[in-house]
């Protein structure tokens, strides 16, 4: 994940429900196939020129212990000149219903949705947690992924209902998912197979999806605007464009990731993180903590011969704890990274956490390092949430 997406995580709520352990009492009449899992990259481009449009997106899908899909998408362009970038996170369950939707655009949080006790709920740091309508074959947004997952067998068809998260999930229509069938692409000099996926909402968008044999989107075609797979990383591709064409991006040396957890209380939050006994639920199976000024803080995986150590260097029960850190996995000559938690209550009950780490530099090395701890923060305090 790019250092971009650090900014996209504002407010994320991912409430993995002990549901998952049990039978959903809402059928989905259609039956899916599983899609590709990994991470997949994307150049974006226009295909008329006058647009200037050019960039790239990536496609994490990751399948999880209990069956359940979490999803990750990042677009990041300049249109005309100007930057533009959209974030979104999706949570399924194993039967693919939504569990939760988060969507960023241009680094502000505009909408979540979370499953809770077989309700959907909607918030923001903003406003006050609200029920909302929304059906168990519903959609937010991303609806190429559903492409990938409709049957291949002839003929073919798939729905899904569309709900618009950028005006309170208000209900847009059923999407109509059409498979074609098999056709040969040429794609980075060789020939393959794909089914083309006619995604429509009537009276809202069109797109065209390539979907491979192994459930892989080859392809995104909308609106002129194209998205091809690549087997690089399109973002070094895209940043290598830029630093040709003397266009240079701010330098950051951190990340922040603010998220909420509804039914958590600041107290119960913070100690998540500073008693072992708690901490081993989610993050490490040992844990070694001393709560004191000073006091050691090392996490540890005997299995994976991995180990975080580190020190605590300032804390407030309930409000905030302050840790320096070094992962076992860094380079040799890393300096220890400074981990900043603050705690906070909402109002309504539940509480809110922001963690900033800092420590990076602007080195190319030092800014895959960011994006590893990054996606280790995101996908423990996943597990955290799987708890509530």
């Amino acid at each position: 994940m790019s250092k971009i997406l650090a900014l996209f995580m504002g407010i994320v709520v991912f409430l993995i429900c002990p549901m998952f352990n049990q039978e959903a009492e809402v059928e989905i009449e259609t039956k899916l196939s599983p899609p590709k899992t990994g991470v997949f990259w994307y150049s974006v481009s226009h295909t008329d020129q006058n647009e200037d449009l050019k960039g790239y997106a990536r496609l994490a899908i990751e399948k999880e212990e209990f069956g359940e899909y979490f999803v990750e998408w990042e677009w990041h362009v300049y249109w005309k000149g100007e930057p533009k970038e959209e974030g979104r996170i999706l949570a399924f369950a194993p039967d693919f219903s939504l569990l939760h939707s988060m969507l960023i655009k241009d680094g502000e949080d505009v909408a979540n949705l979370t499953l809770e006790d077989e309700s959907y709920i909607t918030q923001t740091a903003a406003a006050e947690a609200e029920p909302v309508e929304f059906s168990s074959d519903g959609i937010t947004g991303l609806p190429f992924l559903f492409a990938a997952m409709a049957s291949f067998e002839m003929p073919s068809s798939l729905t899904r209902v569309h709900y618009d998260d950028t005006q309170g999930f208000k209900k847009l229509g059923t999407v109509n998912y059409t498979v074609g069938e098999p056709k040969k692409i040429s794609w980075e000099g060789k020939e393959v197979s794909v089914r083309e996926v006619q995604v429509e909402l009537k009276d809202s968008y069109a797109l065209q999806v390539g979907v491979t044999e192994d459930r892989a989107i080859a392809y995104i075609n909308q609106d002129g605007q194209k998205m091809m797979l690549s087997s690089r990383n399109t973002e070094d591709l895209f940043l290598s464009e830029l630093e040709k064409e003397q266009i240079d991006a701010p330098v950051e040396n951190g990340f922040t990731m603010p998220m909420l957890f509804p039914t958590l209380s600041a107290e119960a939050l913070f100690d998540h993180f500073t008693k072992p006994d708690l901490v081993k639920k989610w993050w490490s199976p040992q844990a070694e903590i001393e709560l004191t000024e000073g006091g050691i803080y090392r996490l540890t995986w005997p299995e994976e011969k991995k180990e975080v150590i580190g020190s605590v260097k300032s804390f407030e029960p309930g409000k905030t704890l302050v840790l320096s850190l070094k992962w076992d996995d860094d380079p040799a000559d890393a300096p220890m990274r400074n981990v900043s938690l603050e705690f906070a209550p909402m109002e309504g009950g539940g509480s809110t956490i922001t963690i900033n780490e800092t420590g990076y530099t602007d080195s190319p090395e030092d800014q895959k390092v960011m994006e590893i701890h990054l996606q280790a923060w995101q996908g423990r305090l996943i597990k955290l949430m799987e708890l509530f």
